[in-house]
């Protein structure tokens, strides 16, 4: 008996995860920031989780244009919530550059 399902592409799976790691980062990091004066060190975490996610997204964008596998939608999710979280961490940069607490 075959299996005729397609697997989702990893590269999508994985960007889906690290873009929720980065936007759960980039709400729970700055809360962190009562606690610690590292500001820049703890809002460099949740960038580097999205600028990944994005590349592994548009990666596997394209690879999945050649192979014809699944997890196109897995990939375009992992890359939007990677330019919310990006968005959040530059609203936050805003806000701490401003003096203003959160």
């Amino acid at each position: 008996m075959e299996n005729d399902k397609k697997k989702y592409d990893g590269f999508a799976v994985a960007s889906f995860s690290l873009g929720i790691i980065g936007l759960l980062f980039g709400i729970i990091f700055p809360i962190a920031t009562f606690f610690t004066n590292n500001y820049y060190i703890i809002i460099l975490i949740p960038f580097i989780f999205s600028v990944i996610s994005i590349t592994f997204g548009l990666v596997s964008k394209n690879k999945i244009k050649k192979t014809k596998s699944n997890g196109k939608k897995i990939a375009t999710t992992g890359i939007v919530i990677s330019i919310i979280s990006l968005l959040l961490i530059i609203f936050n940069i805003y806000l701490y550059l401003n003096g203003i607490d959160i």
